[in-house]
């Protein structure tokens, strides 16, 4: 059972990177995942270009997404609520 949950993930990848690999997914909307390794990798190396700062980009995905969903999430309903749909 264990060596299933290990292989779907690996036929996920290797089918990703076929589709990549033949221009099925263009890569500028989905790159593949040796380019993502490899971008992950010059990031290590080089860094970040200047003006791009990448803490920046990590709050919004972090923090930000996240309080805008949760707030959306009980905004709606509460709305809902006082408006009297949900209510009696």
């Amino acid at each position: 059972m264990k060596k299933e949950r290990f292989l779907l993930p690996c036929y996920f990848i290797l089918i990703w990177q076929g589709l990549s690999s033949l221009q099925v997914i263009p890569s500028y909307k989905l790159p593949s995942p040796v380019e993502i390794v490899l971008g992950f990798k010059d990031l290590l190396v080089v860094g970040v270009p200047p003006g791009h700062l990448l803490h920046n980009h990590m709050l919004l995905a972090f923090i930000g997404l996240p309080w805008l969903c949760y707030c959306s999430l009980l905004a709606i309903p509460l709305g809902l609520l006082m408006d009297g749909h949900l209510g009696s």
